[in-house]
């Protein structure tokens, strides 16, 4: 079964949405949040394996920060908040720079 690029981009675009709203829910003291990531997670596996590599990295990385926000706030012995806002700059960073790298090889195709 061949799965066509319209297909994969609106997968990739679902795991990075559930992705994003797990990471949102996190800051919660009682959360679906893990079950959003954990929903995220393979569902992004399998759309870089599609095709859709750079909307699934960023999907992702905001499932995963969502999953380890909490446990890495009392490994370190930091408030929360501060490691939500640690791991927000980064994920824009990360997003932001495969976004470029997108746009960059658009240009040149």
């Amino acid at each position: 079964m061949r799965v066509t690029q319209r297909t994969t981009i609106f997968l990739a675009s679902l795991a990075l949405l559930m992705a994003l709203l797990a990471f949102a829910l996190g800051t919660a003291p009682f959360t679906p949040a893990l079950v959003l990531a954990a929903l995220a997670i393979p569902l992004a596996s399998l759309t870089i394996v599609l095709g859709a590599r750079r909307l699934s990295i960023v999907a992702l990385y905001w499932a995963i920060a969502a999953i380890l926000s909490l446990p890495l706030s009392r490994l370190l012995s930091v408030r929360i908040d501060n490691v939500l806002v640690a791991m927000t700059v980064i994920g824009i960073g990360v997003s932001t720079a495969l976004l470029v790298d997108y746009l960059r090889s658009r240009r040149e195709a």
